[in-house]
């Protein structure tokens, strides 16, 4: 089956943002170490988020396979500099970037061709962009450990020709939570960088669903 690439490549802008995210908020912290400001780690390591992501889209997304691709840089700049502006601008602070990944029916049977691979599996994966109104401390009564997530996924890509799924969720925020101590801190920003599954609704082409997204 010859799919449309449409909500594919948005999958795949997605992981590439969230791999820039994740390597910015990494080697922010490596900057750190480096005994540098956290104001100039958290702009060094959004610098190296997105300098990791060059290699990969040169030439994604277009035929001749040579040159950069701008649709595809354009979605690496953000994922990179969030969590910078995340680190030095109060307002960044009510917005993350977190992902949900479960193994698709087709990377499990290996259905469809091209068949899935771990980082292709675009079924298993949902890209999420929470919402924390709480998070500056000045929302009250709205509970500072409550967001609401906005998401995108496919249901399918290799076995039928994908289509887009939108969610909008409840998001939990684990650092806002009334626990103390260095550790949980340190396991709370791990439990961030995930959207657990909460009650929110689903729209797949036009249809609307109630669950837990």
């Amino acid at each position: 089956v010859r799919a449309d690439p449409r909500p594919n490549r948005q999958q795949d802008r997605l992981l590439h943002a969230a791999f820039a995210y994740q390597a910015s908020q990494l080697g922010a912290v490596a900057f750190r170490w480096a005994c540098l400001t956290p104001a100039t780690a958290a702009w060094m390591g959004a610098a190296l988020g997105f300098a990791l992501e060059l290699p990969k889209e040169h030439g994604a997304g277009l035929p001749q396979g040579k040159g950069l691709s701008g649709p595809d840089i354009l979605g690496d700049l953000p994922g990179a500099a969030l969590p910078a502006a995340r680190a030095t601008w109060a307002p960044a602070r009510l917005v993350s970037l977190k992902v949900n990944y479960w193994p698709s029916a087709e990377l499990r049977n290996r259905n469809g061709r091209p068949e899935p691979q771990l980082e292709s599996d675009y079924a298993g994966q949902r890209y999420y962009l929470a919402f924390s109104p709480g998070a500056l401390g000045n929302t009250a009564p709205w509970p500072p450990w409550l967001g609401v997530a906005v998401g995108h996924s496919v249901p399918y890509w290799a076995s039928q020709p994908p289509i887009d799924e939108w969610y909008l969720a409840l998001d939990l925020r684990f650092e806002s939570l009334p626990i103390h101590g260095a550790a949980w801190r340190r396991i709370a920003w791990a439990l961030d960088q995930i959207h657990v599954p909460a009650p929110g609704v689903r729209l797949r082409q036009r249809e609307w669903t109630v669950g837990l997204f």
